[in-house]
């Protein structure tokens, strides 16, 4: 898969593509969210959602939208694609509230 500047991917198997996927196998197994930008009220959100880590298709995605980047994903069913959408759109809803 080939990204335009300024665009991340995520591959099927949710691997970053054109971004760093060494650091997306870093935090695989981390249920820090803070850590990943995401706001306390997010935070909660995923805790009692019983989400305990995010997929590396969710951490991709957060980290491109992050840096502004587009964001195309193509990725399995199950691996989390609605998620990885959702949240970067919550957390800028958030951070734009007045």
């Amino acid at each position: 898969m080939h990204t335009s500047a300024g665009a991340s991917a995520a591959s099927e198997d949710g691997e970053a593509v054109g971004g760093d996927a060494a650091a997306v196998e870093a935090d695989v197994g981390s249920s820090d969210f803070h850590s990943y930008g995401l706001s306390p009220l997010l935070t909660s959100s995923l805790e009692r959602a019983q989400v305990e880590k995010l997929f590396p298709v969710q951490i991709s995605t957060l980290q491109a939208t992050t840096e502004e980047h587009d964001v195309i994903v193509r990725s399995r069913t199950g691996t989390g694609k609605t998620l990885a959408f959702v949240l970067p759109i919550a957390q800028r809803l958030i951070d734009d509230a007045p």
